[in-house]
């Protein structure tokens, strides 16, 4: 079977190397999650890196089941009844509808430690990971990799606990530290090489983008944790980071969507667009239904992802290769909008 005849049989499952490895693409592909599990997910990504978001509710299934054995470690405060307390009452979290009659661990992600046995996108399979979407977002909107290695490690400072956090939240993560059953270390986890989006920043993006004002937002955030108990920061960071990886994928539909734009005026030999990017971002305003307008735009993306997929499988088949960005990035090569119409026409 010939890749165009793979396309043709699995449309939404074989993205063509040109998209898919584009710093535009929407990766990783979002599914569902709370603003909870965003910063749980986080937590994982920028300091747990021997977890993995599958092995989350297993640990928590075992907490859950060592407190049942009343096993009770020696460098714990509390019982196993008392613990199972706190954890079940002062720091649970509402589930969702249809997980009210499962049972798992559902914590408010206050400290890292919560993030081990708490807070994954889903319950079984293989879940997504929101921590690697914010790490995308700080590479985009960051306006040099210094920039963003810097936000990083400042986040991550923000994010572990310290003397600078009320007693509450340094007592919690000692105590889920101590009921932990193994040795695992919270540490930073750098930024991956491989992800930076050099294409994306060497063509000058425009001066007001989702990823850049999320960044922005996130600075000012980080400022003020000192002046806030963790309860009362983590809220803060929850909604700044709900708000910004929404408007995010929401901005990367209608990049797409433009792009489109752009192959169609390509191959129809008319005046090729000025720009990809959007002119207006208005995602979340006041007093309008911001779920119809997010419904459209993905409706918009998803046929723009596949006309593109169609047109660059099509390309494949008839003979017209093109390099894709990992070849064009070992070459040393730089693409700009204008050679893409260029191989089009």
């Amino acid at each position: 079977m010939t890749t165009w005849d793979r396309f043709l049989e699995f449309p939404w499952q074989t993205d063509h190397p040109c998209l898919d490895e584009s710093d535009l693409a929407i990766h990783p592909a979002p599914e569902y999650a709370s603003s909870e599990v965003l910063v749980a997910a986080l937590y994982r990504r920028i300091g747990m890196s021997d977890l993995k978001e599958r092995d989350v509710p297993i640990l928590g299934r075992e907490l859950m089941r060592r407190l049942e054995a009343h096993k009770r470690p020696e460098d714990a405060s509390l019982g196993a009844e008392a613990w199972s307390r706190v954890l079940q009452g002062a720091v649970q979290s509402p589930k969702l509808p249809n997980q009210s009659q499962k049972r798992f661990l559902q914590l408010t992600p206050l400290v890292p430690e919560a993030a081990r046995v708490s807070g994954s996108a889903r319950l079984s399979g293989q879940p997504w990971s929101p921590g690697n979407l914010i790490e995308r977002m700080v590479m985009m909107g960051s306006p040099s990799r210094a920039d963003a290695d810097a936000l990083w490690q400042e986040l991550f400072d923000a994010l572990s606990v310290n003397s600078s956090d009320d007693v509450w939240a340094r007592w919690l993560e000692g105590e889920l530290v101590a009921w932990r059953p193994d040795d695992a270390q919270w540490a930073l986890v750098p930024i991956k090489d491989s992800s930076w989006p050099s294409s994306f920043h060497n063509e000058k993006p425009p001066e007001s983008y989702p990823a850049r004002q999320f960044c922005r937002d996130l600075v000012a955030v980080l400022r003020v944790k000192d002046q806030m108990t963790r309860r009362q920061w983590i809220t803060l960071l929850e909604s700044v980071l709900r708000i910004g990886a929404a408007a995010h994928v929401l901005w990367l539909c209608e990049v797409n969507c433009l792009g489109w734009t752009y192959v169609r005026s390509a191959m129809r030999g008319g005046e090729a667009p000025p720009t990809i990017y959007p002119k207006r971002i208005s995602y979340f305003r006041y007093g309008t239904a911001a779920l119809d307008r997010a419904k459209e735009t993905v409706a918009r993306y998803l046929d723009a992802r596949m006309n593109i997929n169609a047109v660059l499988w099509g390309l494949e088949k008839l003979g017209r290769h093109s390099k894709y960005p990992s070849q064009r990035k070992m070459a040393g090569k730089h693409y700009g909008q204008q050679s893409i119409s260029t191989r089009l026409r």
